[in-house]
């Protein structure tokens, strides 16, 4: 799927994939996770910031941290790290 939004070449746009850790609302002691995955500009994300200022606007659930991973479009099929980790509380 992410293939097909690709933007084109040369406009710093690549398949990105975060994970990112929260304490849930409930129990501050426990962590989960989720995977975001979009198409991004490294090295600035955009739109994984704005998910994540949105996150911390709507959702109780306190970021931890965020790890951040792209797709090299040239070498199909490979996921390499973006070399960001956002540590945030």
């Amino acid at each position: 799927m992410i293939e097909k939004v690709l933007k084109p070449e040369g406009t710093g746009y690549e398949p990105t994939r975060a994970e990112v850790r929260f304490r849930l609302p409930g129990n501050r002691s426990v962590f989960s996770s989720i995977v975001w995955e979009g198409v991004d500009r490294a090295p600035e994300y955009p739109k994984l910031f704005g998910f994540l200022a949105d996150w911390d606007e709507s959702i109780d659930g306190t970021l931890q941290s965020v790890t951040v991973s792209r797709k090299c479009v040239r070498q199909q099929g490979t996921w390499r790290k973006a070399g960001k980790r956002i540590l945030l509380h």
